[in-house]
């Protein structure tokens, strides 16, 4: 099929052609304007094919529609919610918990200060409405990749600085969980004594003594 000039193809309109030789193969080029204005040579076969519609402006101008449709529905994205509360308690002055978090010198890091793709493609977004951004396994440590999980309230409750922790066999979780697991005596109990420096593997596992054992106790002992 022959070109001839005038004759469009997107957003392309022939001028005029010439042959050239390459690699002992002539082709034939058209110079050719394009509807923004620019001016650029493409190969007749090209732009038969449809290989060539403009100057390359169609391309950024789908590639750009794309990244807004992208950046727009990450901004809806239940993460992105998050990602603003981080950085509003981190660095703004007026925010409620300021001083919970910026005041006290945590920073978010580099990757995610400035970039909620970034943020998004590391954390994801949260698994439900129930979850939230939590500190952890450092409940001191900066907002970064490593040190951030979603997390339920129950379980940023048992992340806060007052939660009581308690090592068993070399594991160190907070007591309620270790708790939950052998409910041998009453919680109360057991973080009692835990606050008040019992072995945590004794004071998980041994019972309360009955009460009317104690008081026979007593009175063989004041016999």
């Amino acid at each position: 099929m022959a070109i001839v000039a005038n004759q469009r193809f997107g957003r392309l309109v022939t001028l005029t052609c010439s042959t050239k030789k390459r690699l002992g193969r002539s082709r034939i080029y058209w110079q050719c304007q394009c509807d923004c204005g620019n001016i650029i040579l493409s190969r007749q076969d090209t732009l038969l094919n449809g290989g060539s519609q403009s100057c390359g402006c169609l391309r950024s101008e789908l590639t750009s529609s794309r990244m807004r449709r992208h950046t727009k529905e990450l901004k809806e994205s239940a993460a992105y919610g998050h990602w603003c509360a981080m950085r509003s308690r981190c660095y703004s002055k007026s925010a409620g918990n300021y001083y919970l978090y910026g005041a006290k010198g945590i920073i978010v890091c580099g990757r995610w200060r400035n970039s909620f793709e970034n943020f998004v493609a590391d954390m994801g977004q949260p698994p439900s409405k129930k979850h939230s951004l939590d500190r952890f396994p450092d409940k001191f440590g900066n907002y970064e990749p490593f040190n951030c999980r979603w997390a339920t309230q129950t379980e940023q409750i048992r992340n806060r600085s007052n939660t009581v922790m308690a090592t068993i066999a070399g594991v160190t979780k907070p007591a309620k969980e270790w708790h939950e697991l052998h409910p041998i005596i009453p919680y109360d109990t057991f973080r009692y004594r835990v606050q008040h420096g019992w072995n945590h593997e004794l004071a998980l596992f041994t019972p309360l003594i009955p009460k009317h054992l104690c008081s026979s106790h007593k009175r063989a002992t004041l016999t």
